[in-house]
């Protein structure tokens, strides 16, 4: 079996795209599956891992953000040239049993119009809520879902976060496509059921002003005043001081993030609410998995996650003293808390992994 995996947005290695297009290729090939990645232009390959090709020459937020309401001609010029340029990519690209879009945006779904060859079958994964980047993109997916189910191959489409279901599902007008809640890919690993010591805290992931790059330095700075420890991943660069504290440790890129996330007694996710209101977390979930209690701004679709499993840590959104409080709180109540954490892993782990995931996008295709 052949697989091809398709994203104009996998730039680089940092972030929630180069995350799920390795796990879900690193399953395929553990299978045995032969897959080929078809990645940004911008993507420079530094892994033999993988047959990696940067083809596509736009980045899908940039572009995104251009489209306007579709009643003006400029409008459609610009979605159906990006729809265009990732359609002529696909059908030059060779033949697959299968295609797979982790993170189908509006132009990569309504590509598939200008694709003329066989593609086997499709899934796509719609990753994130239709307005996030524009406002508008309602009427981008509900065109885009028109193209889709004129396919004659079998397409697959489906969300990880269960709240954008309905979203999606009221954008579909015929019966031949549904939207399904798939598995989230995210592997339990090593958990460390105690606190040895001082508490560290875990600043990680693909560092921007939605997660809170704007307020690390003062976070940072405060958290080390408070006596804890700080453990900071700095995949891009971006962290220019940490005040030389003994206190603080600094990762750059690291092949297994797992394996950091499990090193923590506790991860801060300080990010923007609005942005993550209908957007997941791919560090949030991989501490799920891990059973690493995690601090997450209200309103997001991570603390109605952790409501959900009666877990803490949440703090209101935009205040770095709410933030301190429930940290502080949460570590005089450490054990306790910790192990409420382990035992939603356990709930967690039975129906999710990438090895859940890849079962469910094979099995929905017929391929096993």
């Amino acid at each position: 079996m052949k697989i091809n995996i398709y994203d104009p947005g996998l730039l680089d290695y940092a972030g929630h795209h180069a995350d799920i297009n390795f796990r879900i290729a690193r399953e395929l090939k553990r299978r045995g599956v032969g897959v080929a990645i078809f990645a940004n232009k911008r993507f420079k390959n530094k892994t033999q891992e993988f047959h990696v090709r940067s083809v596509f020459e736009t980045c899908p937020y940039s572009i995104i953000k251009s489209y306007q309401d579709n009643s003006t001609d400029t409008t459609n010029s610009v979605f159906n040239a990006d729809s265009m340029e990732i359609g002529g990519v696909i059908q030059q690209s060779e033949y697959a049993d299968h295609s797979i879009f982790p993170t189908m945006f509006a132009s990569q779904a309504k590509a598939l119009e200008y694709v003329t060859k066989d593609l086997g079958k499709i899934t796509g994964i719609l990753q994130m809520a239709p307005t996030m980047e524009n406002p508008h993109g309602c009427i981008y997916y509900k065109e885009a879902f028109r193209a889709l189910c004129k396919k004659p191959e079998k397409v697959t489409l489906g969300v990880i976060e269960e709240e954008l279901l309905l979203d999606y599902d009221a954008l579909l007008e015929s019966d031949k496509i549904r939207v399904k809640i798939l598995p989230i890919p995210y592997d339990r690993g090593a958990i460390k059921r105690s606190l040895n010591g001082r508490l560290r805290i875990g600043l990680l992931g693909h560092h921007k002003n939605v997660k809170g790059l704007r307020n690390l330095d003062l976070l940072l700075s405060t958290l080390v005043a408070k006596g804890y420890e700080v453990l900071i991943h700095d995949s891009t660069g971006r962290i220019k001081a940490t005040g030389g504290s003994d206190k603080v440790k600094v990762y750059a890129y690291v092949d297994d993030l797992s394996e950091l996330i499990s090193e923590c007694d506790l991860v801060i996710l300080n990010y923007d609410q609005k942005h993550y209101r209908d957007h997941g977390s791919g560090i949030f979930y991989q501490c799920l998995a891990n059973a690493v209690p995690v601090m997450v701004p209200r309103g997001t679709t991570m603390s109605l996650a952790l409501s959900r499993q009666r877990l803490g840590g949440s703090f209101v959104a935009g205040s770095l003293g709410s933030l301190l409080t429930n940290v502080d709180s949460f570590a005089h109540n450490y054990d306790r808390n910790k192990m409420k954490y382990i035992e939603a892993s356990e709930v967690y782990s039975k129906n999710n992994s990438t090895r859940h995931l890849v079962d469910t996008i094979l099995n929905e295709s017929g391929e096993e």
